[in-house]
């Protein structure tokens, strides 16, 4: 039931033209924008996704939250996630149709192995006038959900993702 909440929510949320195609805690599809895109839900109804344009070379890792930012200013956030914390940047963007704030992560690397290693991933956000928000996501699924966004895409294949590389001492 939690899922098919999920995947009614994000449609509602997202708009998009394409069927959703479920992979655990996540969905992909396509935005009536062309936008492809692999995206979760949590229960406060907050939105982690990676956005890609049609062919599949260009994508973001978004979050998409109520707490409001000032466009193009960057904000300090905090992961924890299986792997260990990380201390991330992340950019204000206009936000979206219903009101929601969308972030976008700059360093796409760091962020995109955590969401395609770990099985969950929380999130302290410092916002304005010294107030925090904390997010929390379920990961699972969030592998199998990116590369068949990957996949949609036009023109030419793009291989799955791989996890990268770690080195043992």
């Amino acid at each position: 039931m939690k899922h098919l909440f999920h995947a009614l929510l994000l449609i509602a949320l997202a708009a998009p033209a394409g069927a959703a195609q479920s992979f655990g805690a996540w969905l992909a599809s396509v935005a009536t924008d062309g936008a492809l895109f692999a995206a979760t839900i949590n229960d406060s109804r907050d939105v982690l996704s990676q956005s890609c344009d049609l062919n599949g070379e260009d994508c973001v890792w978004l979050l998409v939250i109520r707490s409001p930012c000032t466009e193009g200013a960057s904000y300090t956030a905090l992961s924890n996630s299986d792997s260990g914390t990380a201390q991330l940047r992340l950019l204000c963007l206009s936000p979206n149709a219903d009101g929601q704030h969308r972030y976008a992560f700059e360093d796409f690397a760091a962020i995109d192995h955590i969401i395609k290693t770990d099985t969950r991933v929380g999130f302290a956000l410092a916002l304005q006038n010294g107030q925090f928000k904390a997010v929390r996501f379920d990961l699972t699924g969030s592998r199998l959900a990116i590369d068949h966004m990957r996949r949609q895409a036009a023109g030419p294949a793009i291989p799955p993702t791989k996890p990268a590389a770690v080195e043992f001492f």
